[in-house]
């Protein structure tokens, strides 16, 4: 009786655990305003089957509803957005429409960072 008492207990510790650091994960990242749809990729510029996939799914996302904003989290020594871009077009031959914008994970959006400053 008192082991399945410590089973429940060190499995809502755990839950807890697990929820707080989500939470801790998702506040750390930029705030995304209404009408973005965010990917968080940190190897975007990468040519192998991750990408295509992320890539893909930008497309559907822009086709699907041109209207929003779409931001790709990357790392910072990642290439420009228009250089992004371009890989995607020439090594998946994806098209992606130019409001797709990338941004390095461990800093805010270039609007952010303006309003910000």
């Amino acid at each position: 009786m008192e082991g399945e008492h410590f089973g429940a207990s060190l499995l809502v510790i755990l839950l807890l655990g697990l929820l707080t650091l989500a939470l801790l994960l998702w506040l750390s990242f930029p705030a995304v305003e209404k009408g973005t749809v965010a990917f968080f990729h940190p190897f975007a510029d990468g040519g192998g089957g991750g990408e295509r996939v992320l890539w893909c799914a930008v497309k559907a996302v822009l086709e699907a509803a041109p209207h929003v904003r779409v931001v790709i989290y990357v790392r910072d020594e990642a290439p420009s957005t228009h250089q992004l871009l371009a890989d995607a077009a020439h090594r998946f031959n994806i098209s992606v429409p130019a409001a797709a914008d990338a941004a390095a994970a461990a800093r805010p959006p270039p609007q952010q960072q303006q309003q910000q400053q």
